[in-house]
């Protein structure tokens, strides 16, 4: 029996810190709400302030499953930059046939 118990525990601890493993830090661009489920429909359970970290989960679609300060929920994706992320660069147009002569003055 106490082998029993120990491999279990020992099983436990393994799912557990894979599943830690596999969150990804965050940083809230803005204020976001953490809510309880993947939506507006949810209720809040609490404020994300911007400039805070949070472990990420996993997202689908526009909602990331996130802990925060030691409580579960989810919060929008378009709030959230991801560690590992590139930031978005500005866009330049450009007419085929023009010279830019200066475009480095």
């Amino acid at each position: 029996m106490c082998l029993k118990r120990t491999l279990l525990a020992a099983g436990s601890a393994l799912i557990l810190s894979a599943a830690a493993a596999a969150a990804a830090p965050a940083v809230a661009e803005s204020a976001v709400h953490l809510r309880a489920g993947p939506g507006t429909a949810h209720p809040v359970l609490t404020t994300i302030p911007g400039g805070a970290t949070v472990d990420v989960g996993g997202c689908t679609g526009s909602w990331c499953r996130v802990n925060y300060a030691g409580e579960a929920g989810y919060a929008s994706r378009r709030y959230l930059a991801m560690a590992g992320e590139v930031a978005p660069s500005g866009a330049v147009a450009v007419v085929p046939g023009e010279v830019y002569d200066d475009y480095y003055d």
